[in-house]
């Protein structure tokens, strides 16, 4: 009654109160409805829009181009599963066969099938997109396989159609190095240094190449910026030893002898002191350097030299040729060896054993002329077959048997036909080849 009684304050006639309470009633009903009707269909939108927002990022997500730069970086992070799916769903697109072929062809040189994997990769030449990598992933086969005329030639065509491509320069830094085309390893080192200035690796390269070339002072600064970049710590350790080995080339023992002193007890460090403590007129320090890295490798050529040199300067002329002969039947082709001995035999008046070390030190001369000869003519042409023929056979006569297999290598990767290269290199791998240039008596 009370809410009747309320109603009726607001209108004058009983009637319309009525009709007015049945309508306010009938009208809430229906606003209610209406909420809940405009609720499921804003629900249904929002559940249409997220549908559609879903189904948006699929579908960008498996966009050709999109699978296209995931197979990439499966690729180059080595994950084969995810690069294979990439391959699946590249197939199913026929819109774009250069970037199906190049993955695929990708995927084939993961598992180790080189052929087929160049016959992919041959399909992906001809589109912007695909040609440069197509052909650097070629290059990268060929070197694999010791091809190294191919590898060059794909890799240069490959950083022609694309400048950029940090990998290509890098194998092709790799060829020239293994061939002896030193100049032209030292031109893409260049790039590298420019395309990836945090890699190690290029810097550290040029030191060696320079070191080789006697360019200490600027072998000097390579290794400097190298060690800048933080190397790991063995590598750090090697590059620390090839930069004291330029300092003291230069006279800086000093400083050589700072950086040696962080590197440890290896041999080589041992033999480095030795040099640096002798050059800054510190004897006794010096020669407890030597003896502790005697002791450490009894072998050692450059702490053996230097400890002859010591005794000879102490006139011990006897137990100097007596450590030479040991020395040099450890080192039959070392040149400053046979020369001390050839003096020590003439101090002591032996003329025909001196003359026998002079015989074999003009051979020995001989040989190493020609041999840098042959390195001259390699870097000056780098597609200079015979030459790196020559540098095994001269390799081998100077007991240098790895250098001499690495060389036939390299001209039967320039030449895979070439029959000197591959006999020659037959004869090593079977142990058939023998060094017979140096006299290794001395005494008899």
């Amino acid at each position: 009654m009370g809410g009747i009684l309320t109603l009726r304050c607001f209108f004058n006639h009983d009637g319309e109160s009525e009709n007015s309470a049945l309508s306010f009633w009938a009208t809430n009903r229906l606003w209610k409805m209406k909420i809940k009707s405009n609720i499921s269909n804003a629900i249904l939108v929002i559940s249409i829009a997220v549908a559609i927002a879903v189904g948006y990022v699929w579908f960008s997500e498996q966009s050709p181009k999109n699978v296209f730069e995931s197979a990439l970086r499966a690729y180059e992070s080595g994950d084969d599963a995810q690069l294979e799916a990439d391959v699946s769903l590249l197939s199913r697109d026929s819109r774009y066969p250069h970037r199906f072929h190049l993955v695929r062809g990708m995927a084939l040189k993961r598992k180790k099938m080189p052929r087929e994997a160049l016959i992919e990769l041959g399909e992906a030449l001809g589109d912007q997109d695909t040609t440069a990598l197509s052909l650097a992933l070629s290059g990268e086969i060929f070197y694999e396989a010791g091809q190294l005329v191919e590898a060059e030639r794909m890799l240069q065509a490959a950083v022609q159609s694309n400048a950029n491509l940090v990998n290509a320069h890098r194998l092709l830094i790799a060829t020239y190095y293994d061939t002896g085309a030193m100049n032209n390893a030292l031109e893409h080192i260049a790039r590298v240094q420019k395309l990836a200035p945090r890699d190690i690796r290029p810097w550290r390269l040029e030191g060696l190449i320079l070191k080789d070339f006697e360019k200490f002072d600027e072998a000097i600064r390579a290794y400097s910026q190298a060690l800048e970049l933080s190397p790991s710590q063995q590598l750090e350790i090697e590059i620390r030893t090839e930069l004291a080995e330029c300092l003291i080339q230069v006279r800086r023992h000093d400083e050589a002898l700072q950086i040696l002193s962080t590197l440890g007890s290896g041999s080589e460090v041992f033999a480095l002191r030795t040099e640096c403590l002798l050059a800054m007129g510190r004897d006794k320090e010096a020669a407890k350097t030597l003896a502790d890295g005697l002791h450490l490798d009894p072998g050692n050529l450059k702490m053996l030299t230097t400890e002859i040199t010591l005794l000879r300067e102490k006139d011990s002329q006897v137990e100097a040729i007596a450590k030479l002969e040991k020395a040099i039947t450890l080192h039959p082709y070392d040149f400053n060896l046979r020369s001390l001995a050839m003096l020590a035999y003439q101090k002591q008046g032996e003329l025909e054993l001196a003359a026998k070390q002079q015989e074999s030190m003009k051979k020995l001369r001989a040989l190493k002329d020609k041999f840098a000869e042959l390195h001259v003519a390699a870097i000056k042409d780098p597609k200079d077959v015979e030459s790196r023929v020559l540098l095994g056979k001269v390799a081998v006569e100077l007991g240098m048997l790895d250098a001499a297999a690495n060389w036939y290598r390299v001209a039967l990767g320039m030449d895979p036909s070439n029959p000197v290269a591959r006999q020659e290199l037959s004869k090593l791998m079977s142990g058939e080849t023998s060094s017979q240039t140096s006299d290794h008596s001395n005494r008899r």
